[in-house]
């Protein structure tokens, strides 16, 4: 899990302008803001959340940081950033120890489709769903391992990378 933390700040009233992410990527450098849905390991609105938990599988070289998109008198305070680390055990689903991932294919499909106030999800094999709004502000993140509702308002979104339109 990767942090940013404010580390005491008292000054909230310029600290989360819209357009800062917070991400991590594999390589030495984090993708545009534009292409974080599908390069990041993790990424989300800073305003959201001020930390994106990843998982690899062998040693890797991974970036970390913000991605900030700024306009006139704005700033981005962080006192500091704290990368956690957690060793995680593989098993079967019945020792309580283990921790069990889905299984992932290399050509899982979804299917998105919009309805009135939702936005319906589904994949024919598990796989990580991330639905944006045009703004590119994260409604919801999480793995899928078949289908999803989501309620959401009306307007355009970007469920991984297709656009849905929501009445």
């Amino acid at each position: 899990t990767f942090t940013a933390d404010r580390d005491g700040d008292t000054y909230h009233y310029n600290w989360l302008p819209d357009g800062t992410y917070i991400a991590a990527a594999v390589g030495d450098e984090l993708p545009i803001t534009d292409k974080l849905s599908t390069e990041a390991l993790a990424w989300s609105p800073l305003a959201e959340s001020q930390s994106v938990t990843f998982m690899l599988e062998e040693p890797t070289t991974v970036s970390l940081g913000l991605i900030a998109n700024m306009t006139d008198k704005k700033c981005v305070a962080v006192g500091k950033f704290v990368l956690q680390y957690k060793e995680l055990i593989y098993g079967e689903g019945t020792d309580p120890d283990a921790i069990c991932t889905p299984t992932l294919t290399a050509e899982p499909t979804l299917e998105a489709t919009g309805g009135l106030g939702y936005i319906n999800i589904r994949v024919n094999k598990p796989q990580r769903v991330v639905v944006s709004d045009i703004s590119g502000k994260t409604i919801f993140a999480d793995w899928l391992e078949t289908s999803a509702s989501i309620p959401t308002r009306r307007g355009i979104y970007i469920v991984n990378r297709t656009k849905v339109l929501v009445r």
